[in-house]
């Protein structure tokens, strides 16, 4: 006998990936167990994550082919105020099709939790490297990033890099999960983060930095419903074609 699938939601506790890159687009996907009759598959939901919010806190403005554009010199240890934040908020959807041609659909809240991950990268030269007339940063400089909402969350530091006298460039990273050391004031805040340079147990060299091909990356975990909607099997229309038919048939003779 053919089963007649409902439209339904059920729970599920889901790790939504997400990739984004200044260079282009991003996106989110994770996957859920299957409901069609039968089905033993896990289905893939994707969705499109859109270009951030962006707030440029440095007055300095920030040429072609840039992110950011950051003065070190008014950098201290936990200023967040000279750096861009890019952020996320609300919440988005995942939609997917199984093999069986039913529909799925997730929500998902755009907010940090705890076991949460978030991993960045940023190319960084001193703007002596992008004018002949510009600052040459020399000296150590410590990078880091502050995920969660702009002005807020934690600082996560990372990277200590040496700029030299001439133009330089380095490549910069770092990766976090919430509920390490240094992510309790992030936990709730808006998907987003800044990343900038902080002090390195010292005063920061004098000058301007500039950041390009920036990447964030990571998962949120997510307890949510997934809103399942089933297509009728083809014996199940066709007795529902014949029921109509029937009916058809009695309002006649009637």
């Amino acid at each position: 006998m053919a089963t007649l699938l409902l439209a339904a939601n059920f729970a599920i506790g889901a790790t939504v990936e997400f990739s984004w890159s200044s260079a282009g687009s991003g996106s989110y996907t994770t996957t859920v167990p299957g409901q069609g009759s039968g089905s033993g598959e896990m289905v893939t939901l994707t969705g499109v994550m859109s270009a951030p919010v962006v707030t440029n806190n440095d007055p300095g403005l920030v040429p072609v082919g840039y992110d950011q554009v950051q003065s070190v010199f008014v950098a201290t240890a936990n200023n967040v105020t000279v750096a861009s934040h890019f952020g996320w908020s609300g919440t988005t959807t995942l939609t997917g099709i199984d093999l069986q041609g039913n529909s799925y659909s997730l929500l998902v809240d755009l907010t940090y939790e705890v076991g949460d991950f978030v991993s960045y990268g940023v190319t960084v030269v001193d703007e002596l490297a992008f004018d002949a007339g510009g600052d040459d940063v020399i000296g150590n400089v410590q990078f880091a990033i502050w995920p969660g909402d702009n002005g807020g969350g934690n600082r996560v530091s990372g990277q200590t890099v040496t700029f030299l006298s001439g133009a330089d460039s380095f490549q910069v990273s770092g990766s976090r999960t919430f509920g390490e050391t240094n992510t309790a004031n992030s936990i709730g805040d808006d998907l987003g983060f800044i990343i900038g340079a902080r002090d390195s147990g010292g005063v920061l060299p004098n000058g301007t930095l500039l950041f390009s091909d920036t990447t964030f990356s990571g998962t949120l975990n997510e307890d949510s419903l997934v809103e399942f909607s089933p297509v009728p099997e083809p014996s199940s229309s066709v007795l529902i074609g014949f029921g109509l038919l029937g009916a058809i048939a009695r309002r006649r003779r009637a």
